[in-house]
């Protein structure tokens, strides 16, 4: 499990540069995939976050829909509640956690700030209504420094 995860996150940069069809938005399929795949790998380990773990995939369909719709400014808005409801799951559960549960939240976090970047090319050109805090949330995801900090924590 740890090493699909593993890879999942390495992949990532991949599937930002050759996910994306000519003529329409970049496809967020594998970096949605990876969410879901860690908060499914998630749920087993801890049946009291069962309500929040749901809500995390729920959300993370609506996101999906939402941007493949080419609903911007929406996609911008769940993205920020996604965000705020791994952020909330992750509190939740505590310190101490086992490196096979880190790693699983690892790639998800880092397939989140995937999506802040892919969102960010997407919605400046696309959806410049978006709430003035979900743009700050989705800029500080997808900074060059959150993004240098992601990948020097992936380097081996």
């Amino acid at each position: 499990m740890i090493s699909r995860s593993a890879l999942g996150a390495g992949g990532l940069a991949l599937g930002a540069a050759f996910g994306t069809p000519k003529g329409s938005g970049p496809v967020v399929d594998f970096e949605l995939q990876t969410i879901r795949g860690a908060f499914n790998e998630l749920k087993p380990l801890f049946p009291s976050q069962a309500d929040i773990i749901g809500k995390i995939l729920k959300v993370a369909d609506d996101f999906d829909a939402a941007y493949k719709a080419k609903d911007f400014s929406s996609a911008e808005t769940i993205a920020a509640n996604l965000t705020s409801l791994v952020s909330q799951f992750t509190s939740d559960i505590g310190v101490g956690l086992p490196p096979q549960v880190k790693l699983w939240l690892a790639a998800a976090s880092i397939a989140i700030r995937t999506i802040a970047v892919l969102i960010k090319g997407s919605a400046s050109n696309n959806a410049p209504q978006a709430k003035v805090a979900t743009v700050s949330l989705i800029n500080k995801l997808a900074s060059t420094s959150a993004v240098d900090a992601a990948f020097a924590a992936a380097k081996f």
